[in-house]
């Protein structure tokens, strides 16, 4: 395997991390979506999900990016990719669980850094307590191995919404991750 099919490779697993870890500490993912529940979806820039009531779009200024509905992984929706790459490197994605178990933000974010600092090469960078659409939520941004990833999720009733976005850390732009994110919103 060459060099960069390796980074490539090993991109893609820092980005599915966060996936796995909701698995593993506890949450389990709802299997009961309808495929047919209307309005839900993909419009231009914008992707609508009403079974989890929220949407979030990309800014006008990110020429090059593309959002796909994704299903590949569980608890995945949706993922936003910058196709301007060859192949696309910088990705952001949202994905939803349902808690098993009732957390507070701050008991979410201590369980995902306990989970990932038991690997070798995670190192936490910073942490904050943000508001996502009016609420309580934490930012934390991380590197593993060659990437760079920032995490922002937060907790509304029996679900956790996790955005995560990273890139190799040479090419990190946290604005851009920013941006995305400032368009989140929950659907009354």
């Amino acid at each position: 395997m060459s060099q960069k099919g390796f980074s490539g490779a090993m991109f893609i697993f820092c980005l599915m991390l966060p996936i796995l870890t909701l698995l593993i500490i506890g949450c389990s993912v709802n299997n009961d979506e309808d495929e047919s529940q209307p309005n839900t979806g993909v419009i231009g820039r914008t992707y609508t999900n009403r079974e989890y009531g929220f949407q979030i779009s990309l800014p006008t200024e990110l020429i090059g990016w593309s959002i796909i509905e994704d299903k590949s992984i569980k608890g995945l929706l949706v993922t936003m990719k910058d196709l301007s790459d060859s192949p696309p490197q910088t990705i952001a994605n949202i994905g939803v669980e349902t808690l098993s178990v009732s957390l507070t933000s701050e008991e979410y974010l201590e369980a995902i850094v306990v989970s990932w600092s038991a690997e070798k090469d995670w190192k936490e960078e910073s942490r904050r307590a943000i508001k996502i659409s009016g609420k309580d939520g934490y930012e934390i941004i991380y590197t593993y191995k060659t990437i760079k990833m920032i995490q922002q999720f937060v907790i509304k009733g029996k679900y956790v919404y996790v955005f995560t976005g990273g890139d190799f850390a040479e090419k990190f732009e946290e604005d851009i991750f920013l941006k995305i994110m400032e368009t989140f919103r929950f659907l009354p």
